[in-house]
């Protein structure tokens, strides 16, 4: 899979309305990588989140915020990391609804006060 194909799985499922951190790791645990999310058929989709949400996650409604995530994501000194990447903060991970995944610009971070 390539890289790009990988994110504009994780940021279309971050914009379906509805599903929510609980939702979107019920689909992942159910099915695998978001790729595979958006696979899935209605029926299985069905089994786990509501109509209205399968039939988001089935459409191209989202492409032109994809797109134009995927085009931020490109640009020098940006940066996105999913629940599946290795360097993905190992505190968020331990919270109850930790983010699908952190988007960063370079010198975002400020030291503490």
């Amino acid at each position: 899979m390539q890289p790009d194909a990988d994110l504009a799985a994780w940021i279309r499922l971050s914009l379906v309305p509805g599903l929510g951190g609980q939702g979107m790791r019920k689909l992942l645990g159910a099915f695998g990588l978001p790729q595979q999310v958006l696979a899935a058929g209605r029926g299985a989709l069905t089994r786990i989140v509501s109509a209205d949400v399968a039939a988001h996650l089935l459409s191209d409604r989202d492409a032109a915020a994809v797109d134009a995530a995927l085009q931020w994501a490109a640009a020098d000194g940006h940066a996105v990391l999913t629940l599946a990447d290795a360097d993905y903060p190992r505190s968020l991970l331990e919270t109850p609804d930790p983010p699908a995944f952190r988007a960063a610009t370079a010198g975002s971070r400020r030291p503490p006060a």
